[in-house]
């Protein structure tokens, strides 16, 4: 049973949208001043830094509709938080419009609930797990917010254009983030193989080019050895040996550079993976 002062509260709301929108991901650092200038470096512009005494959050602008949440918490990096990924990645986070209802969408769906609704700093959320043991977020505000919305940005540096998710689950994966959460399918590579199928999902009502999505991309689920003769590339095959699977990488629009540079890899100060793709668009 949910906490009744909160049952309450949600039922007031009536029948609502059930649409969940993707609005943020969420990255733990271990130290938020060099994690901010690198993501500012990109090109990201700071919206607002929580500090609740027991962590500091940071919310950032991409340039795209979705938000770069960066949680100062060096303990979590160390530790398997919700992920078979040893890493910083902390969460995929969908705002709904009834809290409460969402919550009994996922129950009928059986979703991997892994707490109940609950109040906490301005937010009702309750949490769940995807196939690779991703943790999703479901929230929505108390009292509305405006200044955590993406704006246009003046200065087009940089947009926001995917978080790469690998899974040995492909169809588990688009059931939870197709069917049960209603993320649109913006992409499909027709070129990948029957094992290795790539989909991109977003929000309905955005285009690519609008609003940051989650890419989706199918590796095997064999043994250690038999990775090296699978069609992965030898990057995916390291991280695979590393960590399992899971969240992959960012993966970021630029201004084009020069003629001879049209991507890049990069890492930030946790040594999470950033793809620059330089666009002639922009």
């Amino acid at each position: 049973m949910l906490d009744s002062k909160i049952e309450v509260t949600l039922n007031v709301l009536g029948d609502i949208d059930m649409t969940y929108r993707l609005y943020h991901f969420g990255l733990c650092c271990r130290n938020l001043h060099k994690s901010l200038d690198f993501y500012q470096g990109l090109g990201c512009e700071l919206i607002k830094i929580f500090d609740n005494e027991v962590h500091r959050v940071a919310f950032l602008n991409t340039g795209s509709k979705v938000v770069l949440e960066l949680i100062e918490n060096p303990l979590m990096i160390e530790e398997k938080y919700f992920t078979k990924r040893k890493g910083s990645i902390n969460s995929i986070s969908l705002k709904v419009e009834n809290i409460y209802e969402a919550y009994k969408d996922m129950e009928n769906k059986n979703m991997r609930i892994v707490w109940k609704p609950k109040e906490k700093e301005g937010i009702y959320q309750f949490g769940l797990l995807d196939e690779e043991g991703m943790l999703i977020k479901i929230f929505n505000y108390i009292q509305k917010r405006t200044y955590l919305s993406c704006r246009p940005m003046d200065n087009e540096k940089v947009m926001l254009k995917e978080l790469c998710l690998l899974t040995s689950q492909y169809e588990k994966a688009l059931a939870l983030y197709e069917t049960a959460l209603g993320l649109t399918k913006k992409y499909v590579d027709q070129k990948c193989s029957l094992r290795n199928r790539v989909s991109l999902l977003g929000n309905a009502d955005e285009s690519v080019n609008e609003s940051a999505g989650i890419l989706i991309k199918e590796i095997p689920d064999i043994d250690n050895e038999n990775l090296k003769g699978s069609f992965i590339t030898e990057r995916e095959r390291q991280h695979v040996l590393k960590y399992g699977n899971g969240y992959e990488h960012l993966v970021f629009r630029r201004p084009l550079k020069d003629n001879s540079l049209d991507e890049e890899w990069i890492e930030d100060p946790d040594g999470n993976k950033i793809h620059i793709i330089y666009d002639l668009s922009l």
